[in-house]
């Protein structure tokens, strides 16, 4: 099976770091993967811009470009929400691939922390992913979820998407994001959601990020 990991646009300019731990990820598993990174972007700024049909032309062209590959992985839940549209069998978030496909056998170290999860909105909302995060997080030894007040369906937004536009207020969003977090260790799934909540002593993992720290 061929497989591409697709970081799209937000993830290759402010967020390099998840590619890193995601290649070293699947060079633990023993999983070949081709890094997509050159692939065009998924469509969603233009979307967003109110140009749908360019939007939707983008991903498939996006799309086409890695039409040889029977799996599409993405850490980017925007690219997933986007890409699913046309592809939804093929398309598949990082924590939904991982979460498949690792066992607890492959882990060896053992310290025993908490850590809070937060649903990012194109995961969950966007594409419906609230799952899968949490049954990845469970296997990995050691750790324990601590739910927040708000996390699934009523998770709240990081303030992520407006960060360039409206900073003063992204960084209130965010606020109330880290308020409810109690546990030492953010675990979220997006990059824009890590760009923005990454403020004060709170460590901010991406999830995959966090599985490169416990594999071996």
């Amino acid at each position: 099976m061929q497989i591409a990991y697709y970081p799209g646009c937000t993830t290759k300019k402010f967020r390099p770091e998840m590619i890193e731990a995601a290649m070293r990820v699947f060079s633990a598993i023993n999983i070949d993967v081709m890094n997509a990174s050159e692939a065009v972007c998924c469509g969603y700024p233009l979307k967003e811009a109110g140009e749908e049909e360019s939007a939707r032309t983008m991903a498939r062209k996006a799309l086409k470009e890695l039409d040889e590959f029977d799996t599409i992985v993405t850490p980017c839940p925007t690219c997933t929400m986007m890409l699913r549209q046309f592809e939804p069998e093929k398309v598949k978030h990082m924590s939904e691939y991982l979460a498949d496909l690792l066992q607890t056998n492959l882990y060896i170290k053992q310290e025993q922390f908490e850590v809070n999860f937060h649903d990012p909105c194109h995961l969950g909302r966007g594409a419906g992913v609230y799952e899968a995060p949490r049954e990845l997080l469970k296997k990995l030894p050691g750790v324990t979820l601590v739910e927040v007040p708000h996390n699934r369906e009523a998770s709240l937004c990081c303030g992520g998407p407006v960060i360039h536009l409206y900073p003063d207020l992204a960084a209130v969003m965010a606020e109330d994001v880290l308020k409810e977090m109690k546990s030492p260790v953010l675990v979220t799934a997006c990059p824009t959601c890590k760009s923005n909540l990454l403020r004060k002593e709170k460590q901010v993992y991406d999830i995959a990020e966090l599985v490169d720290t416990i594999l071996d």
